[in-house]
């Protein structure tokens, strides 16, 4: 799947299509992995799979995947995404961390074998340190450095960084580590190509 999802972000002779939202790249992908043998489920409750829901921290899963026609029997994969186009970026730093806890907790849920998160940004302060904060600190140094790479810590507790209501992810299971690449698939917009990145994780 993996392989699959790299694909994606490299895609060429789309006939047209562009991807200038969250929502048109779910459903995207979506259309792509159908293309290559899965079937696909779009925004699925958590409910569906496991009774007790109350510890997750989301409850729609983006994109589950699976070979054949029977969901509940099949091994399955989750995938969450990420495009934002508006900011916002220690919140939507936060919202990254988020999915990889989400899809951490996903993985243990029977039937599933492996999950995903894939992020896509266009706007170079996700990526890179800026002169009001050469050295980023806090949630920023998990994915701003000169080398393009992302490293979030396991067993850390990560506070929401702005807003009124105080919220945080209890730590993750793992370290995650990772490198912020530059796409060329022809569904991107071409006027902001060059800013375009994107990673993908696989949550354990």
């Amino acid at each position: 799947m993996e392989e699959l999802l790299e694909k994606f972000m490299h895609l060429k002779q789309t006939n047209g299509v562009e991807v200038y939202n969250e929502i048109s790249l779910q459903l995207e992908l979506g259309l792509y992995l159908r293309q290559n043998g899965y079937t696909v489920r779009f925004e699925r409750n958590i409910g569906e799979y496991e009774d007790n829901t109350s510890n997750f921290v989301k409850k729609e899963i983006d994109i589950v995947a699976y070979k054949g026609k029977n969901e509940l029997e099949a091994e399955k994969i989750a995938i969450e995404l990420k495009f934002p186009r508006n900011g916002e970026y220690p919140e939507q730093m936060f919202s990254f961390v988020k999915d990889i806890k989400f899809m951490e907790q996903v993985r243990r849920v029977s039937g599933f074998s492996k999950t995903f998160v894939v992020v896509l940004v266009d706007d170079k302060n996700f990526y890179e340190n800026n002169e009001r904060q050469p050295v980023p600190s806090g949630i920023y140094s998990y994915f701003r450095s000169d080398k393009k790479e992302v490293c979030i810590p396991a067993n850390t507790i990560i506070n929401k960084p702005t807003g009124k209501k105080v919220q945080s992810i209890s730590g993750l299971n793992n370290q995650y580590e990772s490198t912020w690449k530059q796409p060329d698939a022809t569904w991107l917009d071409s006027k902001k190509d060059t800013e375009y990145r994107y990673y993908i994780i696989e949550c354990r």
